[in-house]
């Protein structure tokens, strides 16, 4: 990915690269949070979809990784898809400790 990575507008956790003016198939994201990234270049209406389905993996603490952040992280590197369960857990995890590793 040759473009650099801009915050999305509405998720700035969501990160996202433009391929340009001249393609209908332009961004392409991928989450900060969990590693997750779109498996292709997308319109702006799939960005945003993706954003979406990304917005609620804000940690408990906006300047540090929660517990649970972490735990999702090193399972998501593992190759361990989320599902509800987990959600769940990642967010009593970080209620539980806010505060885990500081943000950069």
């Amino acid at each position: 990915m040759s473009n650099p990575l801009i915050q999305h507008p509405n998720v700035p956790w969501v990160h996202c690269a433009d391929a340009g003016p001249n393609t209908r198939l332009r961004f392409f994201c991928m989450c900060r949070v969990c590693g997750a990234e779109m498996p292709s270049y997308g319109t702006p209406q799939q960005a945003d979809a993706f954003a979406a389905a990304h917005a609620a993996h804000q940690s408990a603490s906006p300047t540090h990784f929660g517990l649970g952040d972490l735990v999702a992280k090193a399972t998501g590197t593992l190759g361990i898809k989320p599902c509800t369960p987990c959600e769940a857990r990642r967010r009593a995890m970080n209620n539980a400790f806010p505060q885990v590793l500081r943000r950069r």
